[in-house]
């Protein structure tokens, strides 16, 4: 066997298994930048570990993830809420959601928001050649995102 893949294949695990296994490298060294960023931190950022789960980013990328690990260790850091959704989920469920249903205005604005947040230099690149999405109404964009955050509100997503 040439590499990790062929042992999950060997033991006939799935891609799922395969997947939980590469996100957890990603979280652990996401977890060993910030010990190095906040050593007085240490203790609170390893006990961070079981809140990183990817839950449904599992199927995004590794870049998603890991501003999703980023996010949630400062708010460790910084004595945030970890229970609300990162701006990783935001993107994964409109993602999601553009997949069933068109795009509004206010959706396309929103999501062109969270992710000028995270991928400043793809969005400011992009903003050169795209036409940047609008609101509809001042406020939209924060009125999406907070029911965003109330629908993805994770009350369990607390260090133990």
């Amino acid at each position: 066997m040439s590499d990790a893949s062929d042992v999950f294949e060997y033991l006939g695990l799935g891609e799922t298994t395969r997947r939980t296994f590469e996100l957890m490298d990603v979280a652990e060294e996401v977890i060993a930048l910030r010990k190095e960023q906040h050593p007085d931190m240490k203790q609170e950022i390893d006990r961070a570990f079981g809140i990183l789960s990817p839950g449904h980013l599992i199927s995004f990328s590794h870049d998603l993830y890991r501003i999703h690990c980023r996010e949630l260790l400062d708010r460790v850091v910084s004595g945030g809420d970890t229970r609300q959704a990162t701006d990783a989920e935001k993107m994964a469920a409109m993602s999601e959601a553009s997949l069933r249903t068109p795009m509004s205005d206010g959706f396309t604005a929103t999501y062109w928001k969270i992710l000028s947040r995270r991928f400043p230099d793809l969005c400011a690149v992009g903003s050169e050649i795209l036409e940047v999405p609008r609101e509809s109404y001042p406020g939209q964009t924060e009125e999406i995102e907070s029911e965003l955050n109330r629908k993805l509100f994770q009350k369990s997503r607390v260090l133990s």
